[in-house]
């Protein structure tokens, strides 16, 4: 049985290493905990993946990425993934900061919506660039439409292709 105590040990030592390494690179992004035990991110390797990680009731582990990695039951990403959880659980916030919780409550409380306006009203400008120019990255239309902005700032014309 793999939970947060032993994945460390139950894993491929060069699979962990390489994990870690992610983790430590802060290439573990978006962690949320979707409700209680589930657990979503993307993380940053030679591609953007999404990894989801479910804890059961008695600290079982079962993880899915979607990278196309083959050689053994966990792969870098997840392991990545597992180090921000275990760091999230045991708030060690700087180490990853970033982590949010959605409770019940918010998810009733509040749209998706005001909370975009909310982060966007608290993030400093330099987090907001930061956000933009990795969500550029792995988005193509959200880079597109951004460079549109950027050519309507700057008054030049668009030409309408077909």
């Amino acid at each position: 049985m793999l939970t947060l105590e032993n994945f460390s040990l139950k894993i491929d030592p060069t699979i962990f290493n390489r994990g870690e390494k992610y983790f430590l690179q802060n290439r573990v992004q978006e962690l949320i905990e979707v409700k209680d035990g589930v657990w979503k991110a993307i993380v940053d390797g030679s591609e953007v993946y999404e990894i989801e990680v479910k804890i059961n009731s008695n600290g079982e582990i079962e993880t899915i990425c979607s990278c196309p990695y083959d050689f053994g039951h966990h792969c870098k990403h997840e392991v990545a993934m597992l180090l921000a959880i275990k760091a999230a659980l045991n708030r060690r916030d700087e180490a990853f900061p970033l982590v949010m919780k959605i409770s019940k409550k918010t998810k009733k409380s509040r749209n998706k919506t005001a909370a975009i306006k909310k982060w966007l009203k608290e993030s400093s400008k330099e987090e907001l660039k930061e956000f933009m120019l990795k969500f550029c990255d792995s988005n193509r239309e959200f880079k597109n439409s951004l460079y549109l902005q950027t050519l309507k700032n700057e008054n030049i014309p668009i030409k309408n292709q077909k």
